[in-house]
């Protein structure tokens, strides 16, 4: 019998970065076949790269921005909220 396993997402569950940072987060893909994104809309300056899993944010004012992180195995979809504070 084959068991599915609830996909993860490995990434903190916070970060601060400064005005202008370049914050960039890359979720390794730790198994073939999974789908990963994000949930909503992104804020102004960051996009999300679905082919490479990286998340790159010039953060253009500061703030407490939520990101949700998305992995899907077809089976189950996992959702991570990330909380990003930037400080002038």
């Amino acid at each position: 019998d084959y068991e599915n396993s609830r996909p993860a997402i490995v990434l903190d569950d916070a970060q601060n970065v400064e005005l202008m940072d370049e914050p960039e987060a890359v979720i390794e893909d730790l198994d073939e076949g999974l789908t990963y994104g994000v949930k909503g809309e992104l804020p102004a300056g960051a996009a999300f790269d679905e082919a490479n899993h990286t998340f790159t944010f010039t953060p253009e004012a500061a703030g407490e921005y939520e990101i949700v992180f998305t992995v899907d195995d077809g089976v189950i979809l996992v959702e991570k909220q990330v909380t990003i504070v930037v400080a002038e």
